[in-house]
């Protein structure tokens, strides 16, 4: 064990690394090992990271007590990922204060977070950004973003929603660095590489999204009662009226589509009533949770639905 550490304290004397919160750190004296343990969870998420991206996992992943951070060094031409365990056992017991509609699976939102961590760690290294030519040309700030929209693609092929990924970024500052952009630029880059393998998605099943006729068609979490309970929350059922819409009906189609993961995207809609309505629908719509994916065979497809919401002027 004495002969690892060495071996770790002149890796990080010597080395490139980026970390994602942007916080300075000595990397002479961060892994010193005394009472710090191993943690296999920060190795299996490593394994779902890898598996995601179609990678062999060739990552040297080192655990460094008291940075509280996790960071990318490269040395040698070997990728290390340092990373504190209680820096992971903290994303575990955060308290977010808030429960989406559906999870995708029984990962939880803290998970979630250190996986988008570690996913944006991983995008430094396969991004080439300790190449001496990257690090000549290419700014600090913009390799963080490039990471930061790799993370996000990862989390798209992983099954995290938009939201349960992007929780991890609440915590970081407004303000940019010399080195790290500013949390809405993080976010803008992260919902393109989230956003680029969703719509890679769709293309992929061209043929199927068109499907009509489906076994068990798409359906929103809970049902038409889930459905009644969410545009009651949510849809503003006075727009006509402030419009000055005369009396009647204005009924809204909009169609889009609900992907294998119940995410949807592609909203529009298909006609316009006016005085509002449209609008106030497609803004709704955009706010919708993940809905119950299409099955066909027994195997999720993705599906194009087609969903009415009528307002009425008395």
């Amino acid at each position: 064990m004495l002969i690892s550490i060495l071996i770790i304290i002149q890796l990080v004397s010597k080395s490139q690394s980026f970390d994602f919160k942007g916080k300075k750190i000595d990397l002479k004296n961060i892994c010193d090992g005394k009472g710090f343990m191993d943690d296999k969870d920060a190795h299996s998420y490593l394994d779902k990271i890898c598996d995601a991206a179609g990678i062999a996992n060739n990552f040297l992943m080192v655990p460094c007590s008291a940075i509280d951070n996790c960071v990318a060094i490269n040395r040698d031409g070997d990728a290390f990922i340092l990373y504190d365990n209680q820096f992971f056992n903290k994303l575990k017991s955060i308290s977010l204060g808030f429960i989406t509609e559906k999870k995708i699976s029984s990962t939880t939102t803290q998970d979630w977070q250190a996986l988008t961590i570690l996913a944006h760690e991983i995008g430094h290294h396969l991004n080439q950004h300790f190449s001496k030519s990257v690090l000549q040309n290419v700014s600090r700030i913009d390799l963080e973003l490039q990471a930061d929209e790799y993370s996000g693609g990862i989390m798209y092929k992983l099954g995290a929603s938009l939201i349960d990924a992007e929780s991890v970024f609440n915590a970081l500052p407004e303000k940019a660095t010399l080195t790290h952009p500013g949390k809405s630029a993080r976010l803008i880059s992260f919902e393109k590489g989230f956003n680029k393998e969703k719509k890679k998605a769709v293309v992929a099943d061209a043929s199927i999204a068109d499907i009509k006729n489906v076994q068990i068609p798409a359906e929103f979490p809970g049902g038409l009662i889930g459905w009644t309970k969410f545009l009651e929350q949510n849809l503003n059922r006075d727009v006509p009226i402030k419009n000055k819409a005369p009396v009647g009906k204005y009924t809204v189609v909009v169609s889009f589509i609900v992907d294998k993961k119940g995410f949807i995207s592609e909203i529009q809609a298909e006609n316009d009533p006016g005085y509002g309505t449209k609008e106030e629908v497609v803004r709704v719509m955009k706010n919708s949770p993940s809905w119950k994916a299409a099955i066909q065979n027994g195997q999720n497809v993705i599906y194009r639905h087609k969903q009415s919401i009528t307002f009425s002027v008395f």
